[in-house]
């Protein structure tokens, strides 16, 4: 069973957790890989959700999604190890993922 974190990023919640980048570890949910693209993934496209992430801390990979017009989550990009990245909604705030890592 692999373990991954996922949390959908709400326009409204995006600025506190751009204010405070290390507090929105509380916004994660421990499960697994299938549970997040199976049962979270389309609650997230249903709720309107515009962003997520699935973070996979064995993998060290982060998915960063964005819902797209029709309503469906689309893949932005998938990164890894030590990368300094910004996927959306934070694109203005670079992060290493190295900062995951230590969840």
């Amino acid at each position: 069973m692999l373990a991954t974190y996922s949390f959908p990023i709400s326009p409204h919640g995006a600025a506190n957790a751009c204010q405070a980048f290390p507090a929105k570890r509380t916004l994660m949910w421990f499960r697994t890989t299938r549970h997040d693209r199976t049962v979270k993934m389309p609650i997230y496209a249903a709720e309107r959700v515009a962003h997520a992430w699935l973070i996979d801390i064995q993998a060290q990979t982060l998915e960063a999604y964005e819902r797209d017009e029709r309503g469906r989550s689309v893949l932005l990009g998938t990164f890894a190890g030590s990368e300094v990245v910004y996927p959306p909604p934070f694109d203005t705030l670079p992060f290493s993922l190295d900062e995951l890592w230590v969840l």
